[in-house]
């Protein structure tokens, strides 16, 4: 799986770049740090993800109010650049028009697209597994 599969999981609706960066624990100043920022080389936009395991904290008006600022308020719906993936069920209403799907979701799509015969991902799904219970939630 690359980056651009991974974009997409996430932000297929909004997303069809096949060039994009993903950094890592992005500064976003005063409005918190994302676990990942996705940039669109070819759009100029940029996307947050927001991994949670148990965390409930989500930072979603700190998130839209940085992601405004960096797409120069061109988006109509900010937070549909917004994504979470996370090890419960997030209610959609407190995060209107963001991508959000669970562990589960991420590992059932790893399985099915094969990617788990990758070992970098097969390693990290083990992972993900170890600490979300996703894949004992799919059997």
């Amino acid at each position: 799986m690359n980056s651009s599969s991974f974009s997409r999981f996430l932000f297929s609706r909004h997303l069809n770049a096949e060039e994009v960066d993903i950094s890592r624990e992005w500064d976003a100043s005063d409005n918190g740090r994302p676990d990942f920022c996705i940039q669109d080389k070819v759009a100029k936009r940029y996307f947050f993800v927001e991994a949670k395991l148990w965390d409930r904290n989500l930072h979603f008006e700190k998130y839209c109010r940085e992601l405004a600022s960096l797409n120069e308020k061109r988006e109509k719906q900010v937070s549909a650049n917004l994504g979470y993936i996370a090890a419960y069920k997030i209610d959609k209403a407190e995060v209107d028009g963001c991508s959000v799907h669970t562990w589960l979701e991420f590992y059932t799509e790893m399985k099915k697209l094969a990617f788990l015969n990758d070992p970098a991902i097969k390693c990290y799904c083990t992972y993900l597994c170890s600490v979300t219970g996703a894949e004992r939630a799919d059997q």
